[in-house]
């Protein structure tokens, strides 16, 4: 009788062939998952290779079966995900990648414990896979590590480096996608650690030659502002707006001045007008001579955005001479409000 069925206490002691015993709560049958399981457990070792759509399509309704069977029935399906994440063939990447894709929803079921026991170790070596597999751990890593411990994010920070790296260097949506998850992760780290270990990535992030990736980086960098300025020492947030002056507004490179440009725009499309104002507004006013006109573009944007939406002067003054610049195009950015997407660069 089911009143009868209990689990095994001790997950690790499950032998992967004895019958399914699921939880009192649960509505599917012992010998369904024993079908389930045993499409993991009985892969030919001499050739493997044939099994590859089974166990793609086992490690796809993972997912759906922890959710269905519950927190309290994870011993029962543990060693079935050990198998698909550690002991198939290298070459079977698409198994990995798609177990990589959900690692975050089975540690949102399973909860902390069980996570830090049972799923620590398919995660790290996941950061060290193929590309193929860490894009897909990447991109829900916030979520995972919501599902963690403190004290096993911090150990993490350590491997920022390692996470970051990619195979091929022309993968740029790697980093556009790592680029995407620093702004998450920020929200789970100290002030201090972000400033340490996350922010020296953003702004190496913000140079990259692919707009797409830089600009990823910028939304990063105006959330880590925002973060630094609302702390009562200022330091973080100081010496982060004098990097940002330094290596971009005052650059000989016009492709710089448009990254400060769009920083700015970022913050502003983020309603943080008092940043603006009190630290970067005397650079931007200066960029509006510059004599790129894919600069003075984005510049006129921001102003735009200002004077909408404050009373000063030397914008309004500033704007007036935008919109009536010689280029045209600079003249419609000046005029009409765009999203920061930079499909422009400069020539």
């Amino acid at each position: 009788k089911d009143e009868d069925l209990e689990l095994a206490s001790d997950s690790s002691e499950m032998d992967i062939d004895s019958p399914a015993v699921p939880s009192v709560s649960s509505p599917v049958p012992g010998a369904l998952i024993d079908c389930y399981t045993n499409m993991a457990s009985n892969v030919d070792e001499n050739n493997p290779r044939q099994d590859d759509d089974i166990l793609t399509h086992c490690a796809y309704a993972f997912p759906g079966v922890v959710y269905t069977l519950g927190k309290d029935s994870w011993s029962l399906l543990r060693n079935t995900y050990l198998t698909l994440a550690e002991n198939l063939p290298h070459s079977m990447s698409n198994v990995r990648q798609t177990l990589a894709c959900s690692l975050h929803e089975i540690a949102h079921v399973i909860g902390p414990e069980q996570t830090e026991k049972d799923l620590i170790h398919p995660f790290n070596n996941f950061i060290y896979d193929i590309d193929s597999v860490k894009i897909g751990l990447l991109k829900n890593l916030s979520k995972f590590l919501q599902n963690v411990s403190p004290q096993y994010r911090q150990d993490l920070l350590k491997q920022m480096k390692e996470i970051q790296k990619c195979e091929d260097r022309k993968n740029w949506r790697y980093r556009q996608t790592f680029a995407s998850q620093l702004p998450h992760l920020s929200e789970l780290y100290t002030t201090e650690e972000v400033y340490d270990h996350i922010q020296p990535i953003v702004l190496n992030l913000t140079v990259d030659q692919v707009s797409q990736v830089r600009q990823a980086s910028f939304v990063a960098l105006s959330k880590l502002l925002q973060k630094f300025e609302k702390q009562s020492d200022k330091c973080f947030y100081e010496t982060t707006c004098e990097t940002i002056r330094t290596k971009f507004a005052c650059s000989n490179k016009c492709t710089y001045r448009q990254s400060y440009a769009l920083i700015c725009l970022e913050l502003l499309q983020d309603e943080q007008y008092e940043i603006i104002e009190n630290s970067f507004i005397n650079n931007l006013l200066e960029l509006v001579t510059d004599r790129t006109p894919n600069v003075r573009l984005w510049v006129g944007q921001c102003l735009l955005l200002l004077h909408k939406n404050t009373k000063n002067s030397a914008v309004e003054e500033n704007l007036s001479k935008l919109q009536s610049d010689s280029d045209k195009d600079v003249m419609h950015y000046s005029t009409h409000v765009h999203e920061a997407t930079s499909p422009v660069s400069c020539t």
